[in-house]
């Protein structure tokens, strides 16, 4: 709806648009009005804030469209941002703790990360030479069992006894339940390959998880109050609070991280063993993940109160 002049010839009024005025946009392929509040964060009852901003030049139509665009962009997990996630995470591990064994442990996670986006990528990818053999092999047992009927065809000679007509036909349920199974096998070959690689690299996370909650369990923000005494065996505590704050933190991102790439198999791979085994790794990070928190709420009030 393009803008009207004033009587005296002054500069064109701007008008408010209706609800036309998002019909009118929508002529030029920009989505539904419903689709352009929520891109744009339009409160729902004030429509026409959009075609005010258009026509008092603070939006146009590239802003709408890049609005669109950036919002499909958050709809699925990126596996070179995970990568740059825990490089940024081991950096800064490395640099805080240089000898420590979370240093390791977090540079054994990249590792993994890295490995994680070509693994991802082959799950979701079609295994064409694993269908077209079983293709191939389906087709031959087809025409196998096909040829085989016309064949008996003409020695076909009626039982002599009801004993004959049983096992005549017992032989017959056999082949069809054996060629049924055999179809099926071929069927899901390639999901069981795939399976199988998803979760051996699942079983992998779970015990990174693991040793990343044997690096913290020693870490008993408790101690740093100076009460009681340590025995011959007790750890030592040589961190500050703020390094041990820093320390557990750094083990919930390492968790954060762990849990990501197990859901990255799964993004494109909707395999329902492996995404019970995914719920299970995903369980296990946000209960030790909770409990690490729990410990870093002990230290910050031990401190607040030193």
């Amino acid at each position: 709806m393009p803008p009207t002049g004033s009587p005296d010839g002054s500069e064109p009024e701007k008008i408010l648009p209706d609800q036309n005025e998002f019909i009118y946009l929508n002529s030029y392929g920009i989505p539904a009005r419903s689709k352009l509040v929520e891109y744009l964060a339009i409160p729902e009852e004030n429509p026409p804030a959009l075609g005010l901003l258009v026509h008092a030049g603070m939006l146009d139509f590239g802003d709408i469209f890049s609005a669109g665009q950036e919002k499909g962009m958050y709809r699925s997990l990126d596996s070179e941002k995970i990568i740059k996630t825990c490089h940024t995470l081991t950096s800064r591990v490395r640099e805080r703790f240089p000898k420590s064994g979370l240093s390791k442990v977090a540079e054994a996670l990249l590792a993994e990360t890295q490995a994680a986006g070509s693994t991802a990528l082959w799950l979701a990818t079609p295994l064409m030479i694993v269908r077209v053999v079983a293709g191939v092999l389906i087709a031959f047992m087809v025409i196998l069992f096909v040829a085989a009927l016309f064949f008996m065809e003409g020695r076909a000679e009626l039982f002599s006894s009801i004993a004959d007509l049983v096992q005549g036909l017992d032989a017959a349920v056999n082949e069809i339940i054996l060629f049924g199974a055999a179809t099926y096998f071929l069927l899901n070959l390639e999901n069981r390959l795939k399976r199988r690689r998803a979760l051996k690299a699942i079983h992998t996370l779970r015990s990174m998880a693991h040793i990343i909650d044997m690096h913290q369990l020693t870490k008993d923000p408790d101690r740093l109050c100076g009460s009681g005494s340590d025995t011959p065996s007790s750890p030592e505590r040589k961190m500050t609070p703020f390094e041990l704050t820093r320390y557990l933190d750094y083990c919930s991102e390492m968790l954060a991280i762990i849990s990501k790439i197990s859901a990255l198999y799964v993004q494109d791979f909707r395999d329902p063993v492996t995404l019970s085994a995914v719920d299970e790794v995903q369980d296990l990070t946000t209960g030790l993940a909770d409990k690490i928190w729990q410990k870093i709420v002990i230290l910050h009030r031990s401190t607040q109160t030193l």
